[in-house]
């Protein structure tokens, strides 16, 4: 029976770091910010410098396009009229998700380190070391919701113990333990009964 009260100790353990890492989420949703954007990316990414699309042509000549939406825009003379339409349905996407944005204020919670280690990985990010520490929530969310989806989405099931679960994990060592303990017992049984049993020959032959 030791390994399964080591297991359970080990469980409580667990759960009571899972707790302190959930009362650290709640302090943390109580100091979110809301932003009226995306934040700014804490890291810079960095990459290759992408090339402008009219640097592969000649620049002395430009063609003026006035566009409905974007207004005036360039295009180098020698640049297809396909490519043009391309950059220009890039620059009205690029346009529509940066108004999109604008219209959705975000709350961002930081994640404390108690609660990165709790978070649901694939194996993939957990072998390289990969963390969120911060995530974003819809500025109107209640905390009381905000701490639902961390402990449903974004957080791993809190531990829970089974001795069902736990003695099946370890049914041949529990097994021999009880076999053990109840030879053990049946040895001490037999001992007291075989000197109960002598006791009254003894006190018989002294009278």
């Amino acid at each position: 029976m030791l390994p399964v009260w080591g297991e359970r100790e080990s469980y409580y353990v667990q759960a009571a770091e899972y707790d302190q890492a959930l009362l650290h989420i709640r302090e943390a949703v109580g100091k979110a910010i809301v932003w009226d954007i995306e934040p700014p990316e804490k890291t810079p990414k960095r990459g290759q410098k992408a090339q402008k699309p009219w640097e592969q042509y000649d620049t002395t000549q430009l063609d003026t396009v006035q566009h409905p939406t974007l207004g005036t825009l360039k295009f180098p003379h020698d640049m297809p009229f396909e490519e043009r339409n391309q950059h220009i349905d890039r620059m009205l996407s690029e346009r529509a998700e940066w108004l999109s944005k604008l219209g959705q204020r975000q709350r961002t919670v930081q994640i404390p380190q108690s609660a990165q280690k709790l978070e649901r990985l694939t194996p993939e990010e957990r072998n390289g070391g990969w963390v969120t520490v911060q995530e974003p929530f819809p500025a109107d969310m209640s905390d009381q919701d905000i701490i639902r989806e961390f402990q449903t989405r974004i957080l791993l099931p809190r531990p829970t113990f089974s001795f069902r679960a736990a003695i099946r994990s370890h049914l041949v060592s529990s097994v021999a333990g009880s076999l053990l303990f109840l030879l053990g017992l049946l040895g001490w049984t037999l001992c007291v009964w075989q000197a109960l049993r002598r006791k009254p020959e003894t006190i018989t032959r002294s009278a």
